[in-house]
């Protein structure tokens, strides 16, 4: 890719931040719950299972027609998605926030998914080509790193960010 770095690095955020929004807005479709990980804690939802259609409440949403699209897979402070045409990992911050990123979800949003274009080397780094180019994006002010928990090392689109398309949904 040509072009400004850090143009290229924030385009790549917002297709990464865009596409978690898709799997994020399946899985409420699925489920009918906008706080995932809320869900799976309170053990409404089993650790791994289907997007598309609820299992368990065997209700079929209007957008999946009752096909099965994909699944989860909940670990830790985040879930995996795991769709056609599209793998890609999440960890919630705050209040279930969606939004935040690191440098080691781009590296494996970039390796896993062969058709994205990735601004950076992904050979054999796990991620620290993209922590590096974060952390000089956070001294711009373009991105944010707040430290709070849980997703404390996950950074967040500053409300001084203008090259980011949609909401940034910022609490800072």
């Amino acid at each position: 890719m040509d072009g400004d770095p850090d143009k290229l690095l924030i385009e790549f955020i917002t297709l990464y931040l865009a596409k978690v929004r898709e799997a994020i807005a399946l899985f409420v479709a699925s489920y009918g719950d906008d706080r995932p990980p809320h869900a799976w804690r309170q053990c409404k939802l089993p650790q791994i299972g289907p997007l598309g259609r609820n299992p368990i409440s065997r209700m079929v949403s209007r957008l999946t027609c009752g096909r099965i699209f994909g699944a989860y897979h909940f670990h830790g402070i985040g879930c995996y998605f795991d769709l056609p045409g599209l793998r890609i990992g999440v960890d919630f911050g705050p209040g279930g926030r969606h939004d935040g990123f690191d440098g080691w979800r781009l590296w494996r949003f970039a390796r896993e998914n062969p058709t994205v274009k990735c601004p950076l080397g992904i050979e054999n780094d796990n991620g620290s080509s993209f922590e590096q180019a974060l952390e000089r994006l956070a001294r711009t002010g373009i991105i944010v790193r707040p430290g709070t928990s849980p997703g404390h090392a996950l950074f967040y689109v500053s409300t001084l960010a203008t090259d980011f398309e949609g909401p940034t949904n910022p609490v800072w």
